[in-house]
């Protein structure tokens, strides 16, 4: 199988930010899917790129998905897939905290060069300007 597609899958409509760049206009996630549909997503992807031959690089992305229970089932689900090449999370950075890393750095088909705003290898300085608690 050869990567064949990169996708960024935008899992909900929550978030903690109403950036002027963005191009949403809502942000309450009522509309979201809950695990049982975003499974069912998976499964039509997975089954797609299995009879294509292919694999697949996909990055979750929002609004904000570390706001989105579901991202954790989710990321297990395909993290075990072997249709899934890679995976990413696109955030804002806003709710990485240390547990939150270690959670996602439990996941194997996130590469090692998605450092989360600098976290991997130091103590989280470079992200501290950004969320301001210096």
């Amino acid at each position: 199988m050869e990567t064949g597609f990169y996708i960024q899958w935008h899992i909900t409509d929550l978030c903690n930010l109403r950036c002027r760049h963005c191009y949403q206009d809502r942000f309450a996630g009522g509309d979201d899917l809950d695990w049982p549909g975003l499974k069912g997503v998976a499964d039509n992807l997975l089954a797609t790129f299995r009879g294509w031959g292919q694999k697949a690089c996909i990055h979750l992305t929002g609004g904000e998905p570390l706001l989105k229970p579901a991202l954790w089932p989710l990321l297990e689900y395909l993290n075990l897939q072997a249709e899934v090449e890679e995976l990413g999370i696109i955030t804002n950075g806003l709710l990485l905290e240390r547990g939150t890393l270690e959670r996602l750095s439990a996941v194997e088909k996130i590469p090692e060069g998605q450092d989360f705003a600098g976290w991997r290898g130091c103590a989280g300085q470079r992200l501290h300007p950004v969320r301001g608690d210096f």
